[in-house]
């Protein structure tokens, strides 16, 4: 396409640019400049670059937005307001409460829209056993401590407290060779509260026998045995 090409910048006076067209382009321009306007040709949209992107300018609001004024008092102002046209905005500034039905709070806005009222929450704070708010989602060990009161347990998290603190942990090993007379250390690692919180089955062929056992830590116990025997089971639970 011919084009002339200026170097300077073109002043109408205050006169009409008539029948004239934005640059069509495919993609955006190289090295644009603040202000540099075009029309993407692939998506049917006007762009304008602001100095650090590319703005659609051919975003279109369907319906006037008009703010209203303020709600005062919504404590006592139980309905919303009379005879709202689509795009009405009012504004809640004193005294949080219940306004057609919902909780609303001070800052909070009422939006009028053809299919009704909608409220848009602006005081979005942590959360309280007095207050709604945003909770977190607590770590292992916070769920494990139980101490906290603004955080919330995930499915994962209630998971790993039950297995350390309400379901009993459990250990199994077998030992191939027990020699007589000589204590042998057991490290079933479950990590007890109190060395004693544990119970201790051995069995050899399937059979339950008795030997001498003894807790020596919160993750290892030692079992001692008169004569020598082969494949032992070692079950350990807490």
């Amino acid at each position: 396409m011919a084009q002339a090409n200026y170097y300077s910048d073109i002043n109408l006076n205050k006169n009409a640019l008539v029948q004239a067209k934005f640059e069509n382009l495919p993609t955006a321009p190289i090295a644009p400049v603040a202000g540099q306007t075009y029309f993407n040709s692939t998506d049917n949209r006007l762009y304008c670059w602001n100095g650090t992107i590319w703005i659609d300018l051919s975003q279109v609001l369907t319906g006037a937005t008009i703010i209203k004024g303020e709600i005062s008092n919504a404590d006592t102002n139980p309905s919303f307001p009379a005879s709202p046209s689509s795009g009405d905005i009012y504004f809640v500034t004193t005294n949080a409460g219940t306004i057609g039905g919902v909780e609303v709070e001070i800052g909070d806005q009422l939006i009028y829209g053809t299919s009704g009222w909608f409220v848009m929450q602006k005081n979005v704070v942590a959360a309280t056993n007095a207050i709604a708010g945003l909770l977190r989602l607590a770590t292992q060990a916070e769920a494990n401590a139980g101490s906290l009161t603004n955080t919330a347990i995930s499915p994962a998290t209630l998971a790993g407290f039950l297995i350390n603190f309400l379901y009993a942990k459990k250990f199994r090993t077998n030992v191939a060779s027990l020699p007589a007379n000589t204590p042998t250390i057991i490290t079933h690692g479950l990590n007890l509260a109190n060395p004693e919180d544990v119970t201790v089955a051995i069995y050899q062929g399937g059979n339950l026998i008795s030997l001498s056992v003894k807790s020596t830590s919160i993750n290892a116990i030692t079992i001692e045995s008169n004569q020598a025997l082969s494949n032992v089971v070692v079950v350990c639970q807490g």
